[in-house]
């Protein structure tokens, strides 16, 4: 995998993550675009770098994540984005044998399991951080189902969302320089 592409990439979809998303939120419910792009990493690169990308696109996300704590302190709360990432592309990792990876829809399809899968881990870490002592809830203003809700159709935006750019990274495809195995009789596959 070309690690310069992809850093530009993460950048980009950092950058749509963090700030532009706002435009077309619904209802506070926002699409995840390093969720389509995990996954559509996931789906095409080999099992370790896959695993490595993820982690990654995880920690840039538990950075850019502030946490607030008390009236004047935010905190960046390391792990759970992470471990949810990198869960998630276990996830995927196990399901792409059974799926045609190039397609636009298989990247919306997967992106929903990634997110959903993602969003159980991250919530989860949240929840047990809370139990700290002095360890507040990150979503004190709504209830935990709320949140939980609020995640769930998130991923599901996701998904929908992951089509059309789903479309454009498959397109992109040789940009990323995935390594590739030929198969006798069936042309190029993926690792």
């Amino acid at each position: 995998m070309s690690w310069a592409f992809f850093a530009i990439c993460a950048l980009i979809a950092m950058v749509f993550e963090v700030g532009l998303v706002d435009t077309v939120h619904i209802l506070h419910i926002k699409p995840s675009v390093c969720a389509i792009l995990a996954t559509f990493i996931a789906l095409s690169a080999p099992r370790i770098t896959a695993l490595w990308a993820c982690l990654i696109l995880g920690l840039l996300l538990d950075l850019s994540t502030d946490l607030s704590v008390g009236i004047a302190r935010t905190l960046h709360l390391i792990g759970p984005h992470t471990l949810g990432y990198v869960f998630a592309c276990y996830i995927v990792l196990q399901m792409r044998s059974t799926v045609f990876r190039r397609r636009a829809l298989t990247i919306g399809a997967m992106t929903l399991l990634f997110a959903f899968s993602a969003m159980v881990i991250t919530v989860t870490l949240y929840i047990v951080r809370s139990w700290y002592p002095e360890g507040p809830l990150y979503w004190a203003e709504t209830s935990t189902f709320n949140e939980i809700m609020r995640r769930f159709f998130s991923a599901i935006y996701s998904g929908i969302m992951g089509v059309p750019i789903g479309w454009v990274l498959a397109r992109s495809l040789p940009l990323w320089q995935f390594q590739t195995n030929l198969i006798r009789g069936r042309g190029v596959a993926w690792r």
